[in-house]
């Protein structure tokens, strides 16, 4: 394309719907998480650097596709606020009837025009297209380094080896003076 793409679209195949970390793990892991996720990002959108208001960030998932071996490996945990997090989900944005607000989003942050956006878009779809018609295999080894207990049977779904951890606790900040 040869754009410079601050914020990226990372459309989900079609045959990978539901099939990611979150839905594997119980919801008190994801929290957990969420939690170690927005704490490494120091509360602050890892692209924008923005917050979302009245709430935590988003845990985005970040997903490698290797189309010759069939594998979406998670190699990473974003902090994202809720706009780019919508960006990065395009195609929720467009069913969800939040196209437009995710369009602007995605040419503000990236200093784009309408055009530009639209050409880089189709390229994602295109590339959504293709990786729709392969089923693919899970690999969630990255969740190995991840310091947040996870049980052993969440981890046996993942595929990858148990490690005994006490839950993630975010530690609290001293506020004023003590």
């Amino acid at each position: 394309m040869g754009i410079p793409v601050k914020l990226s679209v990372e459309l989900v195949p079609s045959t990978s719907h539901g099939a990611n970390l979150r839905s594997v793990i119980t919801s008190q892991e994801w929290k957990q998480v969420s939690a170690w996720c927005a704490h490494e990002a120091n509360h602050v959108c890892q692209v924008c650097g923005g917050k979302s208001k009245g709430r935590n960030l988003d845990c985005h998932e970040k997903w490698h596709y290797d189309e010759e071996t069939g594998t979406q490996t998670l190699i990473g945990l974003v902090g994202l606020c809720v706009s780019c997090h919508l960006v990065k989900h395009f195609g929720y944005a467009q069913v969800s009837g939040k196209e437009e607000f995710a369009l602007f989003h995605l040419c503000k942050i990236n200093k784009w025009n309408t055009y530009q956006a639209r050409d880089y878009l189709e390229h994602c779809f295109k590339r959504f297209q293709r990786r729709s018609k392969i089923k693919w295999k899970l690999d969630c080894t990255f969740m190995e380094d991840v310091p947040v207990s996870i049980s052993q049977e969440s981890c046996k779904k993942l595929g990858i080896e148990y490690v005994q951890r006490p839950a993630y606790q975010v530690k609290a900040k001293k506020v004023g003076k003590f």
